[in-house]
């Protein structure tokens, strides 16, 4: 039957996989071919590196079915093709499921979920994880690799670098000891997030019997670190999760997170710069009381200049009660007529309405420039 995309069993996030896929591949020409489009010969793209491909494999699919996927299609010179289609649509990519077993069938076929980790368990399975991507040459771009033959010292540069960042005495691996807490584990993990990059090239040290890694990506390194923690913070029960900037932000567990992944991943979003910030500020794991007011001053500001758009939209003197309210309390600005003392809640409760009215201007901007002219 040959080789299948169907086959596959990704694990990784889907944009991250078609992203390191095509990182490993680049045009080439077809021998004796033109242009059909254009000048020079007709270009097709293809395997740079197959090792590259195979540590890519064995990195983003299910245990070593990816790796023994990518050398059947290495053999039978199907690779190319097929990872051309997987990098124009990665839809086409399945991903691992784990199978409903005789037990769960038994219970009525609903596949039972893993145990929820408790704090203790959380603060291990984090240091499991960088002691692990650390053995994988994620860390060396930072700290250099870690080889017999070498002077470098990489345990030493990473404990230099990670006290230096952290303002206090750490060790490598981290020390993730319970004692320190969770405050501690979370501070370690954003400081991991800075360094960590991932290596696209290896080659064995028979020697040493140890891998040397290189072509270091840290964007790609950083999502795949981003993908791992959160997944252990779906198992426990902190509503915390590790953004694209590396900082733990506060979610709600509800559809407000939809929607601010909506907004934060379109370009199309009304002053998406500022909108994006504000939301950072807002969601910051242990954000104050004034960077939340400044993420509401930020909102109300993106609302106020598209004003105008909410006044035709809205019922006569609606759009003024978006900004009434903000400049009643000491939010906008810090009059005498103001109240200050108002309850968290109540900032949090403006700052989602306020969200809520941004992705209605982004949908209005949206079906007006649809509109033919």
């Amino acid at each position: 039957m040959g080789v299948r995309v169907e086959d596959l069993q990704l694990v990784w996030p889907r944009d991250l996989f078609a992203s390191e896929l095509r990182g490993i591949t680049s045009a080439r020409p077809v021998p004796g071919s033109f242009g059909s489009v254009g000048p020079g010969p007709l270009m097709v793209r293809g395997v740079t590196d197959e090792d590259a491909a195979r540590l890519l494999f064995e990195e983003a699919f299910y245990a070593d079915t990816g790796l023994q996927w990518c050398n059947a299609a290495l053999a039978d010179g199907t690779f190319d093709a097929l990872a051309t289609q997987m990098a124009a649509d990665p839809l086409r990519v399945p991903l691992y499921s784990r199978p409903v077993l005789y037990r769960d069938r038994k219970a009525g076929g609903v596949r039972r979920d893993r145990p929820m980790l408790t704090e203790v368990a959380f603060i291990v399975a984090v240091g499991e994880l960088i002691t692990e991507l650390d053995a994988a040459g994620y860390f060396d771009f930072a700290f250099g690799e870690d080889c017999v033959d070498s002077d470098n010292d990489h345990a030493g540069r990473a404990r230099e670098a990670l006290s230096d960042l952290m303002a206090s005495d750490e060790d490598w691996p981290p020390q993730l000891e319970v004692v320190l807490g969770p405050d501690h584990a979370y501070t370690v993990i954003e400081a991991a997030h800075h360094f960590v990059a991932r290596p696209r090239k290896r080659s064995y040290h028979s020697y040493g019997r140890e891998w040397h890694y290189g072509d270091f990506d840290r964007r790609a390194g950083q999502g795949v670190f981003r993908w791992r923690i959160n997944a252990l913070l779906e198992r426990s029960d902190s509503l915390l999760r590790l953004d694209p900037s590396g900082v733990l932000v506060e979610t709600t567990g509800d559809p407000r997170d939809e929607l601010v992944e909506s907004l934060v991943h379109d370009a199309a979003a009304p002053s998406p710069d500022a909108l994006s910030h504000a939301i950072e500020q807002f969601r910051r794991r242990g954000a104050t009381r004034v960077e939340k007011r400044t993420a509401v001053v930020a909102l109300a500001g993106i609302l106020e200049e598209n004003r105008d758009l909410l006044k035709a939209e809205m019922l006569q003197g609606d759009e003024g009660s978006l900004f009434q309210i903000a400049n009643k309390f000491a939010i906008r600005h810090q009059r005498a007529d103001q109240q200050p003392n108002y309850a968290d809640a109540y900032l949090d409760w403006i700052f989602w309405w306020y969200l809520a009215t941004v992705d209605l201007v982004r949908q209005l901007l949206a079906r007006d420039s649809a509109v033919p002219g």
